[in-house]
């Protein structure tokens, strides 16, 4: 019977030969190459944040809607409509700590204006992020800019920019001008790419989330069929009533077959409740008194929780309107007509 070598026997032969055994060789150590590899890593990172880019988080609203801080996503109780409201006030912006009985719980809706009570326990969000590119030659209106404060060195500053060297600025009416040098004319600054200048729109009304409860009640559509003319319910001098417009008001369509040869209208009245619009829930019977349309105003909802919790704002006369039509059926010479009113001024889209 054959028998295998041991080890040790192999290693006996070979010293009796006068050949030594190799040496069997150690595991490299990777603990210094880790170690470099993580110093390194440090180096490129501190060398691309200093030189090339490095990203910032945005800390307050005030570049809202567009870019937001810290902020609550909140669903309003009254018509469901979906709303950020920011929460940095809630956080002491020095040491990053929540400030004690600073929480926000009481919110009002920016499209029916119920005061919702839900926001105490809403979800928080970090501030948006941004990557900044520090090797900008040439910086153009309307970038997001990063800089210090001479005063706060320590402070970064996210804003964006409106002003270019030799300008003066001027804000009026809610709207940005420049006298650009050399010239003796005052130029309004509009962003050039229509999507953008649509992102930045402040919502009035959805009406694909109306305020079920007060329309029940007796609070009155926004949207109704109408016609020219005064008298008690009217408003700008247009009165509700009925023509070829039908409303479908649980989709919330509206449909017009008119075979006339005038326009029929269908028109927005700003009937913008408030918190005290609403009844209270200690209330046995509810009784909606009969509102006035107001004018639209710059109400943010993301600044939607002042302390006396009313809807603040000014009076503004840069309006769109946001709608999908439908076409069926085309006769000769028909015509859709989007009319906006700025005051004395009117504004239209013949199509």
């Amino acid at each position: 019977m054959a028998a295998k070598k041991t080890e040790a026997t192999k290693d006996a032969s070979a010293e009796s030969s006068g050949v030594k055994p190799a040496k069997k060789k150690k595991p490299a150590d990777g603990t210094r190459e880790t170690v470099e590899s993580i110093a390194i890593a440090f180096v490129l990172a501190f060398l691309f944040k200093t030189f090339q880019a490095e990203a910032y988080v945005i800390p307050t609203g005030s570049m809202a809607p567009t870019l937001l801080g810290r902020h609550k996503e909140i669903v309003c109780e009254g018509c469901g409509y979906s709303f950020s409201i920011g929460a940095s006030s809630e956080v002491d912006q020095s040491s990053g700590r929540l400030i004690p009985n600073q929480r926000i719980s009481r919110v009002t809706c920016v499209n029916c204006g119920k005061m919702n009570e839900n926001a105490g326990e809403a979800s928080v969000f970090n501030g948006d992020r941004i990557l900044v590119n520090k090797q900008i030659d040439e910086y153009k209106r309307f970038d997001v800019v990063v800089f210090k404060n001479p005063e706060q060195p320590h402070v970064n500053y996210i804003k964006r920019l409106v002003g270019l060297p030799g300008e003066t600025i001027r804000v009026r009416k809610g709207d940005i001008w420049a006298l650009k040098p050399g010239e003796t004319g005052w130029q309004i600054l509009r962003k050039d790419d229509p999507s953008i200048q649509k992102d930045i729109q402040l919502t009035v009304y959805d009406d694909q989330y109306p305020a079920k409860e007060l329309l029940a009640m007796g609070w009155p559509e926004r949207w109704v069929a109408s016609t020219y003319g005064a008298g008690p319910e009217s408003v700008g001098n247009w009165l509700p009533s009925e023509n070829s417009w039908t409303a479908d008001r649980e989709q919330r369509t509206y449909k017009c077959d008119a075979a006339k040869d005038e326009f029929e209208w269908l028109r927005y009245r700003n009937f913008q409740p408030n918190p005290s619009s609403w009844p209270q829930s200690d209330q046995a019977s509810a009784v909606v008194m009969m509102p006035q349309a107001s004018l639209i105003e710059d109400f943010c909802s993301f600044n939607s929780f002042p302390s006396n919790h009313q809807r603040i704002g000014l009076w503004t006369g840069d309006l769109t309107i946001n709608a999908s039509v439908s076409v069926e059926n085309v006769s000769a010479g028909a015509e859709l007509l989007l009319e906006l009113v700025e005051g004395p001024q009117v504004f239209q889209c013949q199509i």
